[in-house]
């Protein structure tokens, strides 16, 4: 660490008084101009943000985390299978530690802190000073945590302190419960009494913990028979980037490196573990590697596979309470679906009149800054990962090539890590169905950005960017014939939605989860054209009927069975079409249809079938295969829509007259230009 001479300090003058600062380091002088300036650009919050903020303190704290309905297991309680799991089988493992990595909103954090249900836990949360917004907040022992001492040997000293304080208070405290250990010293804040005064408190009980620690430079053995778990949040704050080159300062290895050697020399016998929690923009960075840790134990040993998957996917979905179309229009079920942030944010919301000033256009706009890295911003702003988040939310998820990009996504935008290994530096991503996101990335689709000289729409912003991306090798192109198809499926639909009268605030919030006519949404699809081919095939009480039904899709997501074992009533609740798999025969998509708004619509419902084909000529007209399109379920109530897709380099796209008459289906032939 450099030191600083008394010509590097910082003075100012405030009421004719001068006032000058010296710092012992650099790095302390460089933050606290950083503060200053910080401090100096801050806005009052308006009230509406103070209620955000509580909101989300709220949400996080009185909301109890849920079963999963499919595996009946809650995420605390996976999590501890896992720990137990290394604890009874006794592999040799280089430390009883793991990280948990996934993308924010997940419930890591409340996961691991009701660890405390079943053993001693301290948690401690290190995010950066500078966020001013993030829960859970700082915990008092953060500073000294992430703080870069001079050398190696005082770090490793101030985390033998650490770790040996809790450990001394529970061998002479063995009677104390989980839950008195937790509140004691962890920062597990209430949101009802004042920060201030809780964090004041939990300070009081950690210096009494210092002072009657031993003083000793090693670890002190564990004779707790209770299991002790550490949990560090927000744990890239201890990786510190390297000192500047240019300066004369000894490399320093990053502390998370050095806390782990230390956790190596933990008794394996002894039921302790440690958790690291990140949404983890590099997952490279905690990775073994020989300068960070060249003992050949370190690259001999095993090390615990990170924790990415929690069951804590759609625990607030109830699709059984969605008896109506109205019923699915509701904003506490559209956010039901996906990860819990969004169902516990709608919740407390309802669940306090102090809230009502907060709008539900407001929480789908921070569903939106979420999505493009936790800023709201204009089309011009977007990064490559900002559009490829809002891309892969509405067409299903577009793969990066490079697992930094995969990493980088599930750190600021929102993807979802679904496999992490460490020795092979494999890092695989989703974007599984999120109507709530898929409704603000909706928004980015239909944004018109003005320029002095032209405008530009998102729909083409984001094209543009996609095909930059597969051109730059970024991701892989995939099957650019569904994709290209997908783009045109939900621009008619978001057309359509668009032309929609929507008075009221809630549904402006939610638009693109809107019910919209058939008729409507094949006349944006292909004119008057297309609506009079279907009137040529199906006679008129048909016609009727079909045209009078409604779509409703902001997203496509990949089908897990055939299409004749799709559940389509569960389809239209979530807002969702169908990408059908590989091997369906004569179908590439299915959009859910019901005949009607009313209470009983989704007794009886239809589809649109939608195969596509990409080829640089347009081949000829197959007609057995077109015949053979059909779905044959008890389910379904004809007339359904077949929509033939030949895309092509034809000069100009047109549908064609296939002379087919089919019972109760009418079909679409169309030579789409690129």
């Amino acid at each position: 660490m450099q030191r600083i001479d008394a010509q590097k300090s910082l003075s100012f003058v405030n009421d004719d008084i001068h006032f000058c600062f010296f710092f012992k380091f650099l790095s302390d002088l460089q933050n606290c101009v950083e503060w200053l300036q910080e401090e100096s650009v801050k806005k009052p919050k308006t009230l509406e943000e103070k209620l955000i903020d509580q909101l989300i303190i709220d949400s996080f704290e009185n909301t109890a985390t849920l079963e999963n309905s499919k595996l009946k297991i809650k995420p605390e309680d996976y999590i501890f299978a896992k720990i137990e799991y290394y604890w009874n089988n006794k592999l040799k493992v280089y430390g009883n530690f793991t990280t948990v990595c996934q993308s924010s909103g997940f419930g890591k954090s409340r996961a691991c802190q009701n660890l405390s249900k079943k053993a001693y836990v301290v948690y401690c949360c290190l995010r950066s000073q500078k966020s001013n917004s993030g829960y859970p907040k700082r915990s008092y022992l953060a500073d000294n945590l992430t703080q870069v001492y001079d050398d190696e040997y005082l770090t490793r000293q101030y985390f033998i302190k650490y770790f040996n304080m809790f450990v001394h208070f529970l061998n002479e405290n063995k009677s104390i419960s989980y839950d008195e250990f937790y509140k004691k010293f962890s920062n597990g804040y209430d949101g009802h009494s004042p920060y201030t005064q809780h964090r004041s408190l939990i300070t009081q009980e950690i210096k009494k913990l210092e002072l009657d620690c031993p003083d000793t430079d090693k670890l002190i053995d564990y004779q707790n028979k209770e299991p002790l778990i550490f949990v560090f949040d927000e744990a890239s704050s201890l990786i510190q980037a390297d000192p500047d080159i240019k300066s004369n300062c000894q490399k320093l290895k990053p502390n998370y490196f050095i806390m782990r050697s230390l956790l190596s020399e933990f008794n394996p016998d002894k039921k302790m573990f440690v958790l690291f929690l990140d949404t983890f923009s590099s997952l490279s960075s905690f990775m073994p590697n020989k300068w960070h840790d060249p003992s050949k134990r370190a690259s001999e040993s095993l090390f615990i596979e990170p924790i990415y998957l929690l069951p804590n996917w759609d625990v607030y979905k109830n699709t059984e309470s969605i008896q109506t179309p109205q019923d699915s229009l509701l904003i506490q079920n559209i956010s039901s679906f996906g990860r819990p942030l969004w169902g516990s944010w709608c919740k407390t919301k309802c669940s306090d009149n102090k809230y009502d000033q907060i709008g539900f256009k407001k929480l789908t706009s921070l569903a939106g800054e979420k999505l493009t890295g936790g800023d709201s911003k204009e089309l011009d702003q977007l990064t490559d990962n900002d559009a490829l988040a809002i891309l892969s939310c509405r067409l299903g998820t577009l793969r990066p090539l490079l697992s930094s990009t995969a990493q980088n996504l599930v750190a600021m935008n929102m993807a979802v890590c679904t496999y992490a290994n460490y020795r092979e530096n494999l890092f695989k991503i989703e974007y599984p169905s999120e109507p709530i996101l898929a409704n603000s990335a909706a928004c980015y689709f239909n944004q018109i950005k003005h320029f002095e000289n032209n405008s530009v729409s998102g729909l083409s912003l984001l094209v543009n960017k996609l095909s930059q991306a597969v051109q730059n090798s970024i991701i892989d192109q995939g099957e650019k014939g569904e994709t290209i198809t997908k783009i045109l499926l939900l621009n008619a639909y978001d057309t359509s939605v668009n032309r929609l009268e929507i008075d009221d605030l809630l549904s402006s919030a939610i638009r693109y989860c809107s019910y919209v006519k058939v008729e409507t949404f094949v006349a944006y699809l292909y004119g008057q054209t297309g609506l009079d081919e279907i009137k040529k095939q199906l006679d008129h009480v048909q016609c009727e009927k079909l045209f009078n039904g409604y779509v409703r899709f902001n997203h496509f997501v990949r089908a897990q069975c055939s299409k004749e074992q799709l559940n389509l009533k569960n389809l239209m609740k979530r807002c969702c079409a169908i990408q059908c798999k590989n091997k369906e025969s004569g179908v590439d998509f299915v959009i859910p249809v019901i005949y009607s708004l009313n209470e009983n619509s989704f007794d009886k419902m239809s589809a649109i079938l939608v195969q596509t084909k990409l080829h640089s000529i347009p081949r000829k007209i197959n007609l057995d295969e077109i015949k053979r399109i059909q779905l044959t379920r008890s389910d379904i109530e004809p007339p359904f829509l077949i929509i033939y897709m030949q895309l092509g380099k034809s000069k100009q796209g047109s549908i064609i007259d296939t002379g087919l008459k089919l019972k109760n289906r009418a079909v679409l032939f169309l030579i789409q230009c690129r």
